[in-house]
């Protein structure tokens, strides 16, 4: 899957100073595919990824090619290049836990690039990268659209579910029967708009990143179901 980069560009009330008055922010949004994209272009009810289409602001980045594990640092260097600029004022990173690059990226010996810089990010989250803000979907975006329809999948223990991949996700009884749509177009178009679903998802998801904690090592990290992208959708 191409690996893209959407750069944002608006004027926008940044939550995160949650202050009174409105100001000029320049954003850039790191997505892992296409669907991603597609998702925030819209056609959408939400404010934030409405101002996409209005902008005309999408563009690929590296179109036609992969990011493979050995090109995270690429994608890592771009970021912390965008950290270090001051005209940047928000950088957002979605990352997909079942992308094939980030797996690869897991099993690579020797030093981990991704897992290094999340970690980094926590501990810096705070203070000097506090404009970055780095979101797990795992194992997919499609788990933010199943939390659209339905309470999070849960297992013989009655904890949620971690489905290890993308596909075991897509395939399951649970995906299956609350988006027949599948997990193309009109899947995309459906929960882009959908904004009655999106409060409940929104309140799922949040709730399953309660119990985490920033101390969990790297195998729990992305070993558990969540769908952090809901923070885009409360932060605007």
């Amino acid at each position: 899957m191409a690996a893209l980069v959407v750069c944002l560009n608006w004027e926008t009330d940044m939550a995160r100073t949650r202050s009174a008055s409105s100001r000029s922010v320049v954003q850039r949004l790191f997505v892992n595919g296409a669907t991603q994209v597609f998702y925030f272009e819209g056609p959408h009810d939400c404010d934030y990824c409405s101002k996409l289409v209005e902008q005309n602001v999408i563009a690929p980045f590296e179109q036609g090619t992969k990011l493979p594990a050995t090109n995270i640092e690429l994608r890592i260097g771009t970021i912390k290049r965008d950290l270090g600029n001051d005209a940047i004022e928000r950088v957002v990173w979605i990352v997909d836990g079942g992308d094939e690059h980030i797996n690869q990226s897991k099993k690579k010996k020797g030093k981990n690039h991704f897992f290094e810089f999340y970690k980094e990010w926590l501990a810096k989250k705070d203070n000097e990268w506090s404009k970055l803000l780095i979101l797990i979907n795992n194992p997919c975006l499609e788990y933010w659209f199943l939390l659209h329809r339905t309470d999070p999948p849960v297992d013989a223990k009655g904890l949620p579910r971690c489905f290890k991949s993308a596909d075991e996700l897509l395939n399951s009884a649970e995906f299956k029967g609350h988006c027949p749509e599948g997990k193309g177009a009109g899947l995309v178009k459906t929960i882009a708009k959908d904004s009655n679903g999106r409060p409940q998802a929104i309140k799922r998801a949040r709730n399953l990143t309660q119990p985490l904690s920033e101390n969990l090592s790297e195998k729990e990290l992305f070993g558990v179901a969540r769908a952090e992208i809901f923070q885009l959708f409360i932060s605007t």
